[in-house]
C-alpha cells in the first residue's frame, strides 16, 4: 500500500512538471523603411495589447529609432503621440556644407530629449544594427553610446553623412540587413516576431523614369537581403507600406494603422505558439 501511494505520489509530480510553464526569450525585430517606420508603432500597439512583450529588441534604419525609444519603458500610446507631434519634414534639415543632403541636427535633439545617453538606462535590452562604411560589413551596437548608435543605424548614405563611432564611418543599417532577423537568433531568441516594412518590387512602365528604375532597384536588393534572413524569423508580420509615396500627416496615421491592420492578422496565431512554446 505504500509503494503503491508513493508511485500516485510521483506520478502527480511528474504531471505538475509537465504542465508547468518555462521561460521563453522573444524578440522583437524592427526592420528598415525610412518615414514607413510609423507603421511598426501600429505592430506594437496590438502585440501590447495582447500582453506580448520583448525581452529584447533588434532594430535596423528607422527600426533601431523606434526600437530604441520603445525600450525606455515608452509604451506604444506614448509613442504615437510623441511621433505624431513631428511636424512634417522636420527630421530632415536641408544642408549644403555636408556630405549628405540633409543635416542630423534635428534628429540628434530629438534623441537627446527621448533617448538615455547609454545603452545600460533602457528598460529593455535593446541592440542597433549599422553599416561599418570601410568593410560593407554589419555592425551590432548593444553597449556605449545609445544616441549615436541609432543615428549611425539611421544614416541613410547620400542623405545624411556617415556616423563616427571611435574613428569609424558607419552608415544605415538597410544596407546590409534590413530586417536583421540573424541577429536576434545569434542572441538565442526562442522567438523572433519580425516587423518587415520593406517596399516590395512593383511592375513599372515600359518609359519608366530614372528615379523610378532606380528606386525599383533598391526595392529590388532589399527584397533579396530580407528573404535570407527572413526565414529564420519565427513570425513576420508583413506591413503594406507600398502606398505611401511621401512624409504627411495623413500618411503618418495612415502607417499606424495599417501596422495595427497586419499584426491583428496574425496575434492570434501568435498567442497560441508562445503559449505552446512555454509548456515544451
Amino acid at each position: 500500500m505504500l509503494i503503491f501511494q508513493i508511485f500516485i505520489s510521483c506520478s502527480q509530480k511528474k504531471d505538475i512538471q509537465n504542465t508547468s510553464k518555462k521561460e521563453i526569450k522573444i524578440a522583437y525585430v524592427l526592420g528598415g523603411g525610412a518615414f514607413r517606420g510609423y507603421s511598426h508603432i501600429g505592430v506594437l500597439k496590438i502585440l501590447e495589447s495582447n500582453n506580448i512583450y520583448p525581452d529584447f529588441i533588434v532594430g535596423t534604419s528607422v527600426g533601431s529609432l523606434v526600437g530604441a525609444l520603445y525600450a525606455t519603458g515608452m509604451d506604444s500610446h506614448e509613442l504615437q503621440k510623441l511621433s505624431l507631434s513631428f511636424v512634417s519634414n522636420s527630421l530632415m534639415d536641408f544642408s549644403f556644407l555636408n556630405p549628405g543632403f540633409f543635416d542630423k541636427n534635428t534628429l540628434k535633439r530629438l534623441l537627446d530629449r527621448n533617448l538615455p545617453e547609454n545603452f545600460t538606462s533602457l528598460k529593455t535590452k535593446f541592440y542597433a544594427v549599422a553599416t561599418n562604411l570601410n568593410t560593407g560589413d554589419p555592425a551590432l551596437f548593444s553597449s556605449g553610446d545609445l544616441r549615436k548608435s541609432v543615428l549611425a543605424s539611421c544614416s541613410i548614405p547620400i542623405l545624411f553623412a556617415p556616423e563616427y563611432v571611435k574613428n569609424i564611418p558607419y552608415g544605415d543599417g538597410g544596407l546590409v540587413s534590413p530586417l536583421p532577423v540573424n541577429f536576434a537568433k545569434n542572441l538565442g531568441a526562442d522567438i523572433i516576431i519580425s516587423s518587415d516594412i520593406s517596399l516590395k518590387p512593383d511592375t513599372i512602365e515600359l518609359e519608366a523614369g530614372k528615379f523610378s528604375l532606380f528606386l525599383q532597384s533598391l526595392k529590388i536588393m532589399n527584397k533579396s537581403l530580407t528573404k535570407h534572413e527572413e526565414k529564420n524569423s519565427t513570425f513576420i508580420i508583413k506591413v503594406d507600406t507600398n502606398f505611401l509615396s511621401s512624409f504627411s500627416d495623413k500618411t503618418r496615421e495612415m502607417a499606424i494603422l495599417k501596422g495595427e491592420e497586419a499584426a491583428k492578422k496574425v496575434v492570434k496565431d501568435l498567442k497560441l505558439l508562445i503559449e505552446k512554446k512555454s509548456l515544451n
